[in-house]
């Protein structure tokens, strides 16, 4: 254990058996993996429903420590309550509770690319730092599971403790990074063997649980994940393999018959297999396991220079901090290398690279260490690992905080939070919900909440996303085959499926205090999930208008049809009348008393007695049927025909 104690000037963490004192410049780290329901077996979401949680908590591990400690915190900011419970919970993960160290290293020399420039940050050596490593899981209401760990890291104001913070979101959210691979082909992923892509090839890490040898960072998230899966599995005695909730019977008959026949042993990963892979946009062909993060810096020098306040205590501008003249000379000096470097790769037929030295890093930070800081924290929010790169305007733009918003927030704040697409930041001075976390979850509880809570409401509403692109291509095309009932039915399978359980499972904003509430907010308008969750409503919207003119025209077609079947009936019995009165006349016509007795009135002095009786036998026949009609039609011709025409369009 003697190669995981700090060294080359790091601050070390204390005895993993005693409780931790969060101290000055510490960054807690929480990566955040999504287990979408749909992933995992039927039998495990049975096990872990929200009505087993009190047994399941009781007899797993320290989760009766976990819940006592961290969800009362939970509950004191937010209303998570449905029916007169909560729904999610938190599991432990075999381990003393402290967790254990890791070991990561980033290589000497840094390269990236950006704005068509590559650069590269060189330092002496390697990056080599130890953090202290905590891990559990948060079971969520509607089945999804999350699996959480939490690093610590003690680091100086120092550049390559900068730029080491800056590779760990790298690592995870790797844009400024030119991936390496052929212009065709499927996406990569974060744990291809061959990958060439600088944060996922090049930083390794390390623990005693993984083994002494260093393993590309996602290898050691998917060893520990692995890891931690096969004890819960094995625990609630359910298979990897077993059923999943939406397997078809096809695929579990193929499933059981080739559990019959000999095969080669092999390997499996609970990562692979339930970590699913979405596209990194900012990334070409790459594909990057479904996660968040929620980074937490325990920092007093740094929330002064987000917080700047005057002599008096009142706010002060980052205007008057963050000038022009103090910045431009590193715009200036970063021209003068691109210039050179353009002009070098002319002469030697070579692609132009920028070197960033280690000895105009340890320039700045011995010269203007507050310069280096706001440039940091200003690429750090963004990030944006070409800090050294920015204009003053840049700046102020970046360490701009979703929290507080006004002088009257400010005042009162005792944190800054910000957050970018995949993660949420957060500074404080000095914390107590950090120092009650810290010892379970590695971090703060309400900074967790809100980070947790907004990462399943975005994958939720991507999966919805997802359901009703779905929904619009069936209906367009029933549509374009005339099969309208066929749609209507579609759509409200849909309505009455799919819409309600994401509206029943989608969080709104439970968040009992405005601190927490407006970062929410902010956080879910930043990771698009309002937006999202706006315009899918108007399409579920304009969807149900479509549906109901299609039932409005299905309605009319039936009408229509049973108007013509009984127009057609009714011809055909007057037709029928007719031929019958004729038949009587042309037997009895020259019976006068037949006729009297017919009718009740004495025809026999009327001329022309032939037409007059045919033309009042024809009338009252005509009226008669009408009536009958009328009522076969309400009573007997229109619900029938209705279901058979139904009927009839279903089997087409």
């Amino acid at each position: 254990m003697n190669e995981y104690i700090a060294h080359h000037g790091e601050r070390s963490f204390s005895d993993s058996s005693s409780w931790e004192t969060c101290e000055d410049k510490t960054l807690y780290w929480t990566l955040s993996l999504y287990i979408d329901p749909d992933q995992l077996p039927a039998a495990l979401r049975e096990k872990l429903h929200p009505a087993n949680k009190l047994r399941v908590q009781a007899g797993y591990l320290g989760s009766i420590d976990l819940r006592d400690t961290i969800e009362p915190l939970f509950n004191d900011i937010a209303d998570r309550e449905r029916l007169s419970q909560v729904d999610d919970f938190l599991l432990d993960v075999p381990g003393p509770r402290q967790g254990e160290p890791v070991i990561i290293t980033v290589p000497e020399t840094i390269t990236w690319s950006t704005e068509g420039t590559t650069f590269q940050a060189q330092f002496r050596e390697p990056i080599s730092r130890t953090l202290r490593c905590r891990r559990f899981w948060y079971v969520h209401l509607n089945g999804a599971l999350s699996y959480h760990i939490s690093f610590a890291f003690r680091y100086q104001h120092t550049p390559a403790d900068f730029y080491f913070i800056s590779m760990l979101q790298k690592v995870v959210a790797p844009k400024e990074f030119t991936l390496d691979a052929p212009p065709t082909g499927e996406f990569l992923t974060a744990t291809e063997r061959h990958l060439k892509l600088f944060p996922l090839e090049k930083m390794t890490a390390r623990s005693p649980s993984s083994g002494p040898a260093p393993l590309k960072f996602w290898d050691f998230i998917r060893a520990t994940f692995d890891q931690h899966a096969d004890h819960l599995f094995r625990h609630m005695r359910v298979s990897l393999h077993a059923p999943r909730g939406d397997e078809r019977f096809v695929d579990k008959l193929k499933r059981q018959v080739e559990a019959l026949l000999p095969a080669a042993p092999r390997q499996h990963s609970y990562f692979d297999q339930l970590i699913a892979n979405d596209p990194f946009i900012e990334v070409p062909r790459l594909a990057m396991p479904r996660a968040r993060f929620l980074f937490l810096f325990q920092d007093r020098t740094f929330f002064q220079d987000l917080l700047p306040k005057t002599a008096d205590g009142a706010p002060r501008p980052r205007r008057e901090l963050v000038t022009d003249a103090d910045y431009d000379c590193f715009k200036e000096w970063i021209q003068e290398r691109i210039s050179e470097a353009k002009l070098a790769s002319a002469l030697n037929k070579t692609k132009p690279v920028v070197v960033i030295s280690h000895e105009f890093l340890d320039y700045l930070a011995a010269e203007t260490p507050d310069r280096l800081r706001y440039l940091f924290l200003a690429g750090f929010n963004q990030n944006i690992i070409d800090f050294i790169n920015q204009e003053a305007s840049e700046i102020l733009d970046s360490t701009d905080p979703i929290y507080p918003r006004t002088s009257e927030q400010e005042e009162e704040s005792f944190f800054v939070r910000y957050a970018n697409p995949r993660a949420l930041i957060q500074f404080v001075r000095a914390s107590r919900s950090l120092e009650t976390g810290n010892d379970f979850i590695g971090t703060c509880p309400y900074a967790f909440l809100v980070h947790t809570i907004a990462l399943h409401n975005e994958f939720l509403v991507r999966q919805y996303e997802q359901q009703v692109e779905k929904l619009t291509r069936d209906i367009g095309g029933l549509n374009a085959k005339r099969q309208l009932s066929h749609a209507a039915r579609r759509f409200y399978n849909f309505r009455t499926q799919t819409y309600t359980q994401y509206r029943k499972f989608r969080y709104a904003n439970i968040f009992r205090y405005d601190t927490e509430a407006d970062v929410f907010k902010e956080v879910e308008r930043r990771r698009g999930s309002l937006r999202k969750d706006q315009y899918l409503e108007q399409i579920v919207i304009n969807l149900e208008a479509q549906t109901r003119d299609l039932e409005g025209r299905i309605r009319s077609n039936e009408d229509r049809q049973l108007t013509t079947l009984v127009a057609g009936v009714g011809v055909f019995s007057i037709l029928q009348v007719v031929l019958q009165i004729q038949d009587y006349f042309e037997k009895h016509i020259d019976d006068p008393n037949t006729i009297k007795v017919f009718f009740g009135i004495d025809f026999s002095n009327i001329a022309n007695i032939n037409y007059i009786a045919s033309l009042a036998i024809l009338l009252t026949g005509f009226v008669l049927v009408v009536l009958a009609a009328l009522v076969a039609y309400f009573y007997i011709v229109k619900p029938l025909g209705v279901r058979i025409i139904r009927l009839f369009t279903r089997t087409r």
